[in-house]
């Protein structure tokens, strides 16, 4: 459903797609490349009964569907951002967080969504339980923004902030929490206050010992600037 921030209206309520069992996992706008003067979403679907993604491209201002791209087999999506585009079709790149069902390993992919082309793909060790993931604009000189991407160890509970290029999956930075047992929740990308020419990440968290919630302050390129306990236990 699409509806008009000023007055409520709903321009249009259409479906993805005309199976009943397919679940939408998240959603993405991209700059428009179907030659309306609307911007596309891109959906991200999976299929219960077999766990295949799917990625159902559709014009904001028709809704009319203008691509649908499988997904990897064995890849079930979670999460998904934008970056910039380095591919050659003219359209902005889609990167999703999921797991590889296989193992359970989280894993990254960047696709392009005009072409369905998958430009990157990049698996992180089991015992590192991603969370949530955001773009951060590129600061180390390639074709594609970064990708900040929070999640936890299992081997010792720590939470860890990795910064990954989308375009060769190059982890750039990571850096980890320095209490104990913090149960990471979200991460949000801030423009640069700091003179580094790189963005900051706020870094959402609770304790679990005392319940405390707490915001790290992160400089994308690994500097720690600093934390606050925002509620109580």
């Amino acid at each position: 459903v699409v509806k008009d921030v000023q007055s409520g209206a709903i321009l249009y309520d259409q479906k993805i797609d005309s199976q009943p069992a397919l679940m939408a996992a998240d959603l993405a706008i991209v700059p428009s490349y179907g030659g309306s003067a609307a911007p596309e979403i891109v959906w991200l679907v999976t299929d219960p009964p077999t766990g295949r993604g799917n990625m159902f491209v559709q014009d904001a201002s028709s809704g009319v569907n203008l691509d649908s791209w499988p997904l990897p087999e064995g890849f079930l999506p979670q999460r998904m951002t934008v970056v910039r585009s380095f591919g050659s079709s003219g359209a902005s790149e889609v990167a999703i967080l999921g797991l590889k069902m296989s193992n359970g390993n989280p894993q990254v992919l960047v696709m392009d969504p005009n072409t369905g082309v998958l430009l990157m793909s990049r698996t992180f060790p089991d015992k590192f339980h991603a969370r949530s993931f955001e773009t951060v604009t590129d600061f180390a000189g390639t074709p594609a923004d970064e990708l900040a991407i929070l999640g936890r160890r299992s081997a010792n509970l720590r939470t860890r902030l990795l910064v990954v290029d989308a375009s060769s999956g190059q982890a750039l930075t990571t850096t980890t929490v320095p209490q104990l047992r913090e149960n990471p929740h979200d991460l949000a990308v801030v423009p640069d206050f700091v003179g580094s020419l790189a963005e900051e990440i706020l870094l959402l968290t609770t304790a679990v010992t005392d319940g405390n919630i707490r915001i790290y302050v992160k400089d994308a390129r690994g500097q720690s600037l600093g934390s606050f306990v925002v509620g109580e236990g």
